[in-house]
């Protein structure tokens, strides 16, 4: 007669539980490494060649909407969806280098193959102007797992599943719970793209004279960078010793909790933005113009959010990564930051389109002083307000990857 029952997949004993030695393998490489000096020189011939790529993207990047309206003549909207584009398709390039390092090439291989190749690009370029999580979530991929001995005890042929190993049912459990976190990650950065499309457009149409010094609008960006210097020890040296003693945690704030205190810092970014230009609108009205010193508040509030959200997104998503998965996972934020260029490419788009009315120029116009670009970074603030909103929801009901022994 055939059971009405049958053997369970996984047992669900709490003896049982799947057992992950990439912790007892750091244990062990950590206490080797204590024993050796640190040796500088691999660390500062990555760190020096990514200053030396640094300056040339920003530099490319930083300048290549004013290029396209000062040159080529084209309009608000193209020209901004233009350079989404282009910075959506760079930071593509992570996610394949990622993935290379992970399977096939092994990390500082990659970087040397990828130093020679930028080489040869930018000449051809220029030429051509904590681990091992329970079983209690996602149960429905349990299935997914080898049964290497029959369970059936019907007569008849054994039944034997050969599907994916543990490790790779877990892997795919936590890259699921990881999704949610990064969608938010993409909205994120398409509000941090504004630095290279729209805050300069509206730098350009302000008063770039500083005493005798003529400040171009893409330099506020190296301001940014600056700040970002500085709050950075400001952090490590004032907020992180506070939140210790505060909330009782050794690292002062989580990464979940650094990441959305930068996503609540944006939206008054974007704000500042949109009451700078409508400042600007009535000044140019008033035949005025505004220096672009009053747009060092918004990259100062910018820096800030990116002080604290950037660097948790890297650490969030490296230390929750499987252990086989540490690069790809760690790409992840670069990917974030690429679908943010190309979703902010398709709005800038959308928005400069269906805004027109009765023929006028909508809010991005050709010349923005015939538009509304601060309607623009108003919608960029609401976004953002949603944003944090969903993150604060998604971060508490986030269960972090946890060792667990047998």
């Amino acid at each position: 007669m055939e059971r009405e029952d049958h053997k369970p997949l996984l047992d669900e004993s709490p003896s049982w539980s799947y057992h992950d030695t990439s912790v007892e393998e750091g244990n062990a490489l950590s206490w080797r490494l204590r024993k050796k000096p640190f040796d500088w020189k691999a660390p500062a011939i990555i760190l020096g060649f990514e200053f030396l790529e640094s300056i040339a993207f920003a530099g490319i990047s930083l300048n290549l909407v004013v290029y396209l309206a000062n040159v080529l003549h084209g309009s608000t909207a193209s020209n901004a969806a233009n350079v989404d584009t282009w910075n959506g398709t760079t930071f593509l390039a992570p996610v394949l280098g990622a993935f290379l390092a992970d399977t096939y090439l092994g990390k500082y291989k990659t970087i040397f193959i990828s130093v020679i190749l930028y080489l040869l690009f930018i000449p051809f370029q220029y030429n051509n102007v904590e681990c091992g999580p329970t079983w209690q979530t996602k149960r429905c991929l349990d299935k997914a797992v080898i049964m290497a001995e029959p369970y059936s005890t019907d007569p008849g042929p054994a039944t034997t599943w050969l599907s994916c190993t543990v490790t790779q049912v877990e892997e795919v459990k936590i890259l699921l719970r990881m999704v949610p976190i990064w969608l938010t990650c993409i909205l994120y950065s398409a509000s941090m793209c504004q630095t290279t499309t729209t805050f300069l457009q509206q730098g350009v149409l302000m008063n770039s004279m500083v005493g005798s010094l003529s400040i171009p609008a893409a330099s506020l960006n190296s301001i940014e960078v600056i700040f970002m210097m500085i709050f950075v020890v400001i952090q490590d040296k004032i907020i992180i010793p506070i939140c210790r003693r505060h909330f009782q945690n050794p690292s002062g704030l989580t990464q979940l909790q650094r990441m959305g205190i930068g996503r609540f810092l944006i939206i008054f970014s974007m704000v500042a933005a949109a009451c700078l230009e409508t400042w600007r609108l009535s000044c140019y009205k008033d035949k005025k113009s505004l220096s672009i010193l009053w747009q060092v508040p918004q990259y100062l509030i910018l820096a800030w959010s990116d002080v604290f959200c950037g660097i948790a997104q890297l650490e969030f998503f490296y230390g929750e990564a499987p252990q086989s998965m540490t690069s790809v996972c760690s790409a992840f934020s670069f990917l974030a930051i690429s679908l943010g260029y190309y979703l902010n490419s398709f709005l800038v788009t959308f928005f400069a389109s269906v805004t027109k009315v009765d023929g006028g120029g909508g809010w991005l116009p050709t010349d923005l002083n015939m538009g509304h670009l601060d309607y623009y970074f108003l919608l960029w603030a609401g976004i953002s307000v949603v944003n944090f909103v969903v993150y604060v929801a998604l971060s508490r009901k986030y269960t972090h990857k946890k060792a667990v022994f047998q």
